[in-house]
């Protein structure tokens, strides 16, 4: 191969590597990048649900009354009364229910349980729904709570309320289906070492 081939080559070579080089290079010289100014969001709405337990009812030295008496107890330590609050997003309302359970012997381990259908209850309610369903709302024995808990309120906070308060009054008292003497359903001396005991629990979902 003459000189002026090897020339000829090496400038074939050289332009071939430049060509390379610029294409390679204006492949490199060329991006683009661009953020959207628009936010793309996700975002829960406040939710929550809130039970506020109230006074204990403690009813000492007490006997049978009638219902009639029972509904109209008042005073510190004859009811309790006790608070939901709920605030809820737009879209989404919290089913609820309130049971009474079994609150145990609460340290009256010398003393005998009254049977759950020797005790009525009365629930009030304000600020409830209109479907809301009270299982108390007129006096009603506790029958079934010492065994599975009663179901005694089912209620619902609907959606797009800001901290929704439903207030319940409770009352519980010895109905006059229990006597008392010789030949009563218990006697007297029995009758004094009796008590009854139950807790307030409330479960909610959304």
């Amino acid at each position: 191969m003459n000189n002026n081939s090897k020339q000829i080559l090496l400038s074939v070579i050289g332009v071939a590597i430049l060509v390379v080089a610029v294409v390679g290079v204006s492949f490199a010289m060329f991006s683009y990048t661009r953020t959207s100014t628009q936010v793309q969001q996700i975002t829960t709405g406040a939710l929550s649900f809130v039970f506020t337990d109230g006074d204990k009812i403690t009813l000492t030295d007490a006997l049978p009354i009638s219902d009639t008496e029972g509904a109209a107890l008042t005073g510190n330590g004859k009811v309790c009364t006790f608070t939901v609050t709920s605030t809820t997003p737009s879209t989404t309302s919290i089913g609820y229910t309130v049971t009474l359970v079994d609150g145990g012997n609460d340290g009256l381990t010398d003393k005998t349980r009254f049977a759950d259908s020797e005790i009525s209850g009365l629930l009030t309610v304000t600020g409830g729904q209109s479907g809301d369903t009270n299982a108390l709302a007129t006096a009603t024995a506790l029958t079934g709570l010492t065994s599975s808990g009663k179901l005694i309120y089912t209620g619902t906070i609907p959606a797009s309320q800001t901290s929704k308060t439903v207030t319940f009054t409770l009352k519980m008292w010895v109905n006059n289906t229990v006597t008392v003497g010789e030949t009563g359903t218990y006697s007297t001396s029995a009758y004094g070492n009796l008590y009854y005991t139950a807790k307030v629990k409330v479960e909610a979902t959304a």
